[in-house]
């Protein structure tokens, strides 16, 4: 003999709590994925300076060298006139007279 089975009779809009999906557990999720794509977007944003600041420190050296290189041009093609003339104005002169050497003019050439 059978046991009769006793079901309650439920409205078929009424959804049980075991299948339904629960906000609190959504609302969790979407904060989770804005949190992990806030933070992929401050990684990315921080590259991005760091690639900035790298180019232009070496930009800064590269012009950096290129300047010591004129200069270096520069005294090289400088006249002894021209260099005895900044040693004046810049105030360097000989300690002693005895350290004046008189060359010729075509040495330094």
């Amino acid at each position: 003999m059978m046991k009769p089975v006793w079901r309650h009779s439920v409205p078929s809009w009424h959804i049980s709590t075991a299948r339904s999906i629960q906000p609190g557990w959504v609302l969790g999720a979407i904060l989770l994925l804005a949190m992990l794509l806030l933070e992929v977007w401050q990684q990315s944003a921080v590259a991005s300076l760091s690639l900035r600041a790298g180019t232009a420190n070496d930009q800064l050296k590269r012009t950096s060298n290129e300047l010591e290189w004129t200069r270096a041009q520069l005294d090289r093609n400088a006249t002894r006139a021209e260099v005895g003339s900044l040693a004046f104005s810049a105030g360097v002169r000989p300690g002693d007279a005895a350290q004046v050497v008189g060359l010729p003019s075509d040495y330094l050439e």
